[in-house]
């Protein structure tokens, strides 16, 4: 039976998430014991998910980054500069594993580019800008990266990711408008009437819990760096309330999210779980989302996941990787626990909830 230590993670009755409208109460959540789930969970993942260089070891690794920025634990941020030092300062190609010569999965760069935001260190702005001109060598005819063609809705995190993040350390606008073309890309074409995304239209009109889930975390990351007053903005953001509209409405009973979403006869899924909390949670925060409709599911999500953390500090239940098929394909894919695809997603989420409540 998975089971969190009594008392750990849940909120309390109230339910108000604090945003810069002062509509959070401290005492809605436990900060204490959230920040002791990320920090615990975020060192689980620094011994078991950073053995690879696969785009899901690289986006662990970010969410280590992220818990490390919001808590203050420098010694997180060091472990990571030490592990991939050799990638980031010594010239040692970070393209390997499923990593080699496939753009989608060239997500090293997060580490520098997230580092450089932490500790102002030149060399990392250096590498990191070198990967995010790499995201884009040869792009296809309308400037989108050359894999594009594949016309899997996983691939709109990777690149909205990382060009948001080099915009964040450079201000130089070409990075943020290659990161809008990805995001408003993928809404237009695998975003269906429902407000969620196939993960492909062609061959796959399923609505697959973690490929919405990067749609989510990509949304996030954008809003992040996004200027309130560009003119493509309330383009974006009247997808982005389209989503968050229907994960409320198929949000199921336990506050979890499921494998497939709009069927709740499938498994509850925690990496997507996590990964509509991590944008919700930003999207009151930052003012995008109104405080008095989506506070509860925000809570409802966070309740639920906590019941999916083990002993150890691993999120189960979370789905392999997985490419597109039928219904029973999504149904029949391997559950695991400490996968690092779940591990990301819940330092994610732990870190916005975090902020929220610290701001």
């Amino acid at each position: 039976m998975l089971l969190v230590i009594p008392g750990m993670l849940f909120l309390t009755s109230q339910c108000s998430l604090k945003s810069r409208d002062k509509n959070f109460q401290t005492n809605d959540l436990n900060v204490a014991q959230v920040k002791e789930a990320a920090i615990n969970s975020a060192k689980w993942s620094l011994d078991n998910n950073l053995n690879g260089m696969s785009y899901q070891n690289m986006c662990a690794a970010y969410g280590i980054l992220k818990v490390a920025a919001v808590t203050g634990n420098d010694s997180l941020r060091m472990v990571i500069e030490r592990v991939f030092r050799p990638e980031l300062l010594e010239g040692v190609s970070p393209h390997r594993d499923n990593a080699t010569d496939y753009p989608p999965h060239q997500w090293f760069g997060f580490v520098p580019l997230e580092l450089y935001r932490q500790t102002e260190d030149s060399r990392y702005l250096k590498r990191g800008i070198e990967m995010a001109e790499e995201q884009f060598i040869n792009p296809d005819e309308s400037g989108m990266p050359a894999y594009t063609s594949r016309m899997y809705v996983d691939d709109i995190y990777g690149a909205t990711t990382m060009q948001s993040l080099a915009y964040s350390c450079t201000g130089n606008e070409k990075y943020l408008e290659r990161a809008i073309q990805q995001v408003l890309f993928y809404s237009e074409i695998f975003m269906q009437d429902e407000g969620l995304f196939y993960h492909n239209v062609e061959e796959s009109p399923h609505f697959w819990g973690r490929g919405n889930g990067w749609c989510a975390a990509a949304y996030a990351e954008l809003f992040s760096v996004m200027p309130a007053d560009h003119p493509k903005r309330d383009r974006v953001l009247s997808y982005y309330h389209q989503m968050m509209e229907s994960l409320v409405e198929y949000q199921g009973p336990d506050g979890m999210w499921y494998q497939l979403i709009d069927d709740l006869e499938t498994w509850p899924e925690s990496s997507c779980t996590s990964m509509f909390l991590f944008s919700m949670t930003e999207g009151i925060r930052n003012g995008l989302l109104p405080s008095n409709l989506y506070t509860r599911p925000a809570v409802a999500g966070w309740q639920g996941l906590s019941e999916y953390i083990d002993g150890e500090w691993r999120i189960t239940e979370v789905c392999a990787g997985t490419s597109y098929g039928d219904r029973e394909w999504y149904l029949n894919r391997p559950r695991l626990t400490g996968d690092p695809h779940g591990q990301a997603a819940l330092l994610w989420a732990a870190s916005s909830l975090l902020k929220a409540l610290q701001e």
